[in-house]
């Protein structure tokens, strides 16, 4: 008996038949935007395979009806978007000619930087020594992301140490492209080179993986002078210049490539607001110290004193694993000993409702250091020109608006450890500084430290929203925040007696126990952000319909082991930047009412109003009146 084997080989396009081709591909990095100018962007995505490149944009969601395309047979695409028109947002996908690979949706779209000078709202997220790729860089990113919530991030300054032990590309992938994924393809993010992330890097020969993956503006396309580098270079967004220098290989030397071409684009740019980040620190004693270590000493001596004559407002670093944040100075050039009063412009602490705010007509310059975004190493923090310092993981968020500038340390847990105003005059001074003297301090007074006691007296006032919805009013007890369900609680104090931008020292909720719970419990406090807080009402979603304040605090309370008790385990975390943040309001006056809100997982069982009356939640504040 013959047997007949009948061989078929499939070659060509016809092999499409079994495997489509536009099924293998796949992006495994991005997309992730780079260099935004008034007219342009750059969109950068990795495949796992090389292909042609494909970007469609346009103004609405699924109508991109514009595209650009690129030949090339590559895995990195770059794909430079132009003819854009400024401060305008659009919708995009990335892709092959033959298959859209990510985008088309509403998470992924870009917003073009406004004209040079335009006065907008600009919102800056600021990491340094981010690069562990673990669960702190994680807490970081998600308590940033809880204190923004729906609010566009404009650009992103990355402080050096990027990517953690060498820089390598697998650990840029989990550091920062796995790490951000959502920011990144939002929001552009300009880095800095650390001493970590350049150990595969060459500044010099500007190959490796941080010169590969990150496209940055060495000919001057997104404003200022061209460095021909991309190791240290500037930019404009709105009324800002910003400048990035390398202070790990590039030279530091006084008429060295760098600090020349740093005077040169000082004395070119007309932007209201400069802002100049690096990784080494000029002033530190955290991990490192700035009176002994070399590149934090040349950056201080070089560097520091051409940005002061040029009137810089703030400066940013990393290196020390930790949160340091200067005076308002200029002149401060030597070691810390050095320090004298005459290079301290403003030592209040910035608060605009305590000393008030770092008043510039001319000079003076704030430092912070950052860099706990992913680790913490001890030191003595006591630098004395650093008007506060701590040993916390977090990062900072700016805020640039006209002639003010606000800057806050966000804590892992979400809560605002530090917070400053830089306040500028009706014009900004260019070109070489005046005196410190001519610089207008205006300090804010505050009276006698004051303290309240107010209870929720009202059974509209506590309530418990389910994961359905449904709203509760009169329930015999609060369970915060397990019932049967993680749910929402919702507490109001009416008629709080606070002025309208009084300093807030301390604040926290106290609760009574009213059933024994003792499993692991982790809580989120927010404010609902209004002038005037309205009762919960048995409507569908009434209090997760609210909006929330951007503070908020985290919570994991202990066990409650004893019914009735009224103790410190039972005694929010300070809620202190929530309650500021309210009375801030320009809406809000003395006799209005507060709402916070809670949210989380596991179960702490507390006295409601209708339940106890007496043993119903109460807000104490202790504060002092503008």
């Amino acid at each position: 008996m013959s047997r007949h084997i009948l061989l078929i080989i499939v070659t060509g396009p016809s092999i499409l038949g079994f495997i489509s081709r536009a099924d293998a591909q796949r992006v495994t990095r991005g997309p992730y935007l780079q260099i935004s100018t008034p007219t342009s962007m750059i969109v950068r995505w990795r495949t796992n395979q090389a292909t042609d490149s494909r970007v469609t944009y346009g103004r609405s969601l699924g109508n991109l009806t514009q595209r650009m395309d690129s030949q090339e047979l590559t895995r990195e695409h770059v794909m430079h978007v132009s003819g854009l028109v400024p401060g305008t947002k659009y919708y995009y996908a990335v892709g092959s000619s033959s298959a859209v690979l990510a985008g088309d949706d509403a998470s992924h779209f870009f917003v073009t930087a406004p004209s040079p000078g335009t006065e907008k709202p600009v919102r800056v997220w600021v990491v340094g020594d981010s690069g562990t790729a673990d669960p702190n860089a994680e807490r970081v990113r998600d308590a940033y992301s809880r204190f923004i919530g729906n609010t566009h991030t404009d650009l992103c300054l990355m402080l050096g140490d990027n990517a953690y032990p060498n820089g390598s590309d697998a650990e840029y992938q989990r550091a920062v492209f796995d790490m951000y994924p959502g920011l990144l393809r939002q929001t552009v993010v300009w880095p800095t080179i650390g001493n970590h992330d350049a150990l595969y890097a060459g500044p010099v020969t500007q190959v490796g993986p941080y010169f590969d993956m990150f496209s940055l503006p060495r000919l001057g396309e997104a404003g200022g002078v061209p460095s021909g580098t991309e190791s240290f270079y500037s930019f404009d967004y709105a009324n800002i210049h910003f400048i990035c220098l390398d202070s790990y290989v590039s030279d530091r030397s006084p008429r060295g490539p760098m600090l020349t071409w740093l005077e040169n684009d000082l004395a070119a740019t007309t932007q209201k607001w400069i802002i100049a980040y690096w990784h080494h620190p000029p002033y530190s004693k955290g991990g490192h110290k700035s009176d002994t270590e070399r590149r934090l000493v040349d950056m201080r001596k070089n560097a520091v004193p051409i940005l002061e004559s040029y009137g810089a407002d703030l400066i940013l670093s990393g290196h020390s694993h930790s949160y340091e944040r200067s005076y308002q100075l200029h002149g401060h050039y030597g070691s810390s000993d050095s320090l004298t009063p005459d290079m301290i412009v403003n030592g209040g602490d910035g608060h605009i409702n305590r000393n008030g705010p770092y008043m510039k007509a001319s000079t003076g310059t704030v430092y912070i250091v950052l860099g706990s975004s992913g680790k913490l190493t001890e030191g003595p923090l006591d630098h004395p020109a650093m008007c506060t310092s701590s040993m916390k993981l977090g990062s900072v968020a700016l805020e640039i608006m006209g002639n003010r500038l606000d800057a806050r340390f966000i804590s892992k847990t979400g809560s605002i450890k530090d917070y400053l105003t830089i306040q500028k005059g009706t014009s900004a001074h260019k070109g070489p500084a005046l005196y410190a003297s001519e610089a207008q301090v205006i300090p804010v007074e505050t009276g006698s430290p004051r303290t309240i006691d107010i209870r929720v007296t009202h059974s509209a006032d506590d309530a418990e929203e389910s994961a359905a919805g449904t709203t509760k009013l009169s329930s015999s007890d609060l369970e915060i925040v397990y019932d049967g369900g993680e749910q929402i609680v919702g507490l109001r104090f009416s008629k709080v007696p606070i002025p309208q931008g009084a300093s807030i020292d301390r604040a926290y909720i106290q609760f009574k126990v009213d059933e024994t719970n003792s499993g692991d419990t982790s809580l989120i406090i927010a404010g609902e952000d209004r002038d005037d807080a309205s009762s919960f009402s048995a409507t569908h979603q009434n209090i997760s319909s609210r909006k929330r304040t951007s503070a908020s605090v985290a919570w994991s309370p202990g066990a409650w082991n004893t019914v009735g008790k009224t103790g410190p385990k039972q005694c929010s975390p300070n809620i202190a930047s929530i309650v500021q943040s309210l009375v801030n309001r320009l809406g809000w006056s003395s006799g209005n009412a507060m709402a916070f809100i809670i949210t989380g997982e596991g179960e702490r069982t507390a006295e409601s109003f209708d339940g106890d009356q007496a043993g119903a939640p109460m807000l104490h504040v202790e504060y002092r009146s503008p």
